[in-house]
């Protein structure tokens, strides 16, 4: 299994948006202990492992419905991403909404190789959706440039995900506190914590360890976009019906996969918060991962070459069967959901 610090090397063409969007299954609340199963038949690795089998599900032959890149999407009545049950806690002020790119401080103490200031790494990613809410996560690269953390704040919480390597050599440390003193999904947190180890990481190589974190994110225009989508069917979970609970919504063009709006979004199937990734590219197959939370209910459904998919350069309209890929060996009936609705993309950029 590669490093977050190789795959995204090899997906260079890629946005940073799909880079971070992805890497928000790993902080999710009780992912921890399930990063490493896998999804559909796929080894999920680290988050962005889970992206590379996206883009790979992506390159399979034949195109998915009815495409009409360049098409702009209609945004009729959409509902925004940002909504959700998190409100802003109190503290420290976060500071007025800023315009530009997110940005972030972070400065660390503990061992010698981890003292001090953290500079930027894979990105920020603010009204992030998980099962539980919406928070805010950014990956940061340490003093000495031997490994990466990535930071998931919200409310009176903060975790500490330190990791290092490629493959066989592949290190991580976990760490968590209760030190954010202010947090706003839309606008930044602030937080001063102690930190302790959390899990066994017995691969933890030789990561330095973090005792304390300090620092504040300002999120920058980042906007989670908007949609009116609508979902229909059922998956491993149970039924799917209505609008998605919260979301996040982007953009993105790359020379080696062209025009495609990718989206992280939570449902509740049957009575259980499912996160879906959705992936739809304007020239190849447009698929949707659904992480569960546990792992017989994460899979892979692919569109239904009959549906309907536009993708514009700002969103992207859709009425269409995603029929479910089962793994090897797995023998039917494979679950069907159904999109319809558009989806407008949020700003994304960081620094």
């Amino acid at each position: 299994m590669e490093s977050c610090v190789v795959i995204r090397r090899r997906l260079s063409d890629v946005g940073d948006a799909d880079v971070v969007a992805a890497a928000m299954v790993r902080s999710m609340p009780g992912s921890r202990s399930k990063w490493r199963r896998r999804v559909a038949g796929h080894p999920s690795g680290l988050a962005v492992c889970l992206l590379a089998i996206a883009i790979a599900g992506c390159s399979s032959d034949g195109a998915a419905g009815t495409l009409a890149a360049g098409t702009p999407a209609a945004t009729s009545a959409p509902s925004s991403g940002a909504a959700s049950e998190v409100a802003p806690t109190q503290g420290p002020s976060v500071g007025p909404v800023a315009s530009g790119p997110a940005t972030f401080q972070l400065t660390a103490a503990g061992d010698a190789k981890v003292t001090g200031t953290w500079g930027p790494s894979f990105g920020i990613t603010c009204l992030n959706p998980t099962y539980t809410g919406t928070d805010i996560i950014f990956f940061a690269a340490s003093p000495d440039g031997s490994a990466v953390v990535l930071i998931t704040l919200a409310p009176g919480s903060i975790a500490v995900s330190e990791r290092a390597g490629q493959g066989a050599t592949y290190t991580e440390r976990d760490f968590q506190g209760s030190g954010v003193t202010s947090f706003d999904p839309s606008r930044g947190s602030t937080f001063d914590s102690d930190v302790t180890p959390t899990g066994g990481n017995p691969g933890r190589g030789t990561l330095g360890s973090i005792t304390h974190v300090s620092g504040s994110v300002a999120c920058g225009d980042q906007t989670a976009g908007a949609s009116t989508i609508t979902l229909s069917g059922a998956m491993a979970a149970g039924g799917v019906a209505g609008p998605f609970a919260r979301f996040r919504v982007q953009c993105n063009t790359s020379s080696q996969f062209g025009q495609s709006v990718n989206a992280t979004a939570i449902v509740i199937a049957g009575s259980t918060p499912t996160l879906l990734i959705i992936n739809l590219p304007a020239n190849l197959k447009a698929m949707i991962f659904s992480v569960g939370q546990g792992s017989a209910t994460n899979g892979s459904f692919a569109i239904d070459p009959n549906g309907t998919l536009q993708v514009g350069a700002t969103g992207a309209h859709l009425d269409a069967n995603f029929i479910e890929v089962l793994a090897s060996g797995v023998t039917g009936p494979a679950h069907r959901i159904h999109l319809a609705g558009d989806m407008t993309c949020g700003t994304f950029a960081s620094s």
